[in-house]
């Protein structure tokens, strides 16, 4: 009796005593902020990070980065072939629009602040055309893209000090 009794508690001890373990990372500073809506456990400078991929996904633990996808709107034409780029994006200064495979007479942009004020707009007469942004504050904007007054696209630029 004396001899199962000392096997169970080997066993039980076998089984609860593992340890466990959450999301361990290595970080430069961090700490806990509370407020009046709650705590918030948060980490500065965390500098490594780990990828698992497998059959049904991939999950990234560590360093997240975040995605900001340019492209806002898009009308699918079955007739033409239609490529428009923005770059670069962020920018400081100004901003290249190309139109690839589509000709038209009466194509023009249009540049918006959030708000939906209207900062410029130009007529575009080439397949390249520069957007100065030089002046203008640090915000989000949207470009506008249409062929006379059907719209065919819309980016999201980020403009930078």
């Amino acid at each position: 009796m004396m001899k199962k009794m000392t096997m169970m508690t080997f066993l039980f001890l076998g089984l609860f005593s593992s340890t466990t373990q959450a999301q361990q990372s290595i970080n430069a500073a961090g700490g806990d902020a509370t407020g009046s809506g709650g705590t918030v456990s948060f980490s500065v400078g965390q500098i490594d990070y780990s990828c698992y991929e497998g059959t049904g996904g991939t999950v990234s633990q560590g360093v997240q980065q975040l995605t900001e996808l340019s492209e806002i709107l898009t009308d699918n034409f079955a007739e033409i072939k239609l490529e428009m780029v923005i770059y670069p994006n962020p920018t400081t200064d100004l901003v290249n629009l190309k139109i690839e495979n589509y000709e038209s007479d009466f194509l023009s942009y249009g540049l918006f602040d959030m708000q939906g004020r209207q900062i410029s707009t130009n007529i575009i007469t080439k397949s390249e055309t520069q957007i100065q942004m030089k002046n203008m504050a640090a915000s989000v904007y949207l470009l506008t893209v249409r062929d006379k007054n059907k719209l065919l696209k819309t980016f999201k630029i980020i403009k930078k000090d």
